[in-house]
């Protein structure tokens, strides 16, 4: 799958460059930006053992990622090509620690993370790239959290139809403005002026779909101030939810 910079010839190369090592950097620093505040908490002794322990793990997946990233996402042309990497993975036990893990980047707010899988699903095998469509789902947890208010609950919802896997990303927050909701999924684009980050998260996430053959869309409602990110991925579900309840 590629993406392809907008200008030709060496200046097409050279904004592809550094696309490239803005996603990078973007995905390292999701990683282990909570490596601070975890060791901040260590030094009060708030918890020492289980914020050390959260902060090794940080560490170690940040050294993974890039190796993972590095393997996956390449140069050529002036374009960025990524080549999944695919393999069986059982769902539940896929999915359950990356969105326990993603607790980390909300240490202050007591906002809940809650998980729904169904039954059928649990145990499922999906084929896929399981490092990038962890990528794309801690992307869409951390936007998540950023615009969602304190003490609410993000909850994400896993589903399939046939061989398709559908996972919802829901808060309730400040809501995307209508305007913007058919372009917060390119490059650089920041809901808010001035808010934190670089507008690359949901930009990587949306590459990161496409790549496994997927889409990815956006609802949000200012009347009831829920937001909800839709991941569908096709031909990925090796039992179906028809065929598991047969069984």
């Amino acid at each position: 799958m590629y993406y392809s910079a907008t200008t030709n010839g060496s200046a097409k190369e050279i904004e592809a460059m550094k696309l490239f090592l803005a996603i990078i950097a973007h995905e390292v620093k999701n990683t282990c930006g909570a490596i601070p505040a975890l060791c901040d908490f260590v030094s009060k002794g708030k918890s020492p053992e289980l914020h050390l322990h959260a902060a090794k793990v940080a560490a170690t997946n940040t050294v993974t990622l890039v190796d993972n990233l590095l393997s996956s996402i390449k140069l050529m042309d002036g374009s960025i090509l990524i080549e999944p990497e695919m393999e069986f993975v059982e769902f539940g036990k896929w999915i359950t620690p990356i969105v326990n893990r993603s607790t980390i980047y909300d240490l202050n707010t007591e906002r809940k993370l809650i998980l729904n899988i169904p039954d059928y699903l649990q145990f499922c095998p999906i084929y896929t790239d399981k490092n990038l469509t962890e990528q794309l789902l801690r992307n869409l947890i951390v936007n998540a959290i950023k615009y969602s208010f304190y003490g609410t609950a993000i909850e994400i919802w896993c589903d399939c139809i046939g061989h398709t896997l559908i996972i919802n990303v829901n808060n309730y927050g400040t809501p995307i403005p209508a305007d913007k909701v058919t372009t917060i999924f390119q490059p650089f684009t920041q809901l808010q002026k001035g808010s934190a980050g670089s507008g690359l998260g949901l930009f990587i996430s949306k590459l990161f779909t496409e790549a496994l053959g997927g889409t990815i869309t956006a609802s949000s409602s200012s009347t009831t101030n829920l937001t909800s990110f839709t991941v569908t991925i096709p031909d990925c579900i090796s039992i179906g939810k028809e065929a598991q309840i047969r069984a």
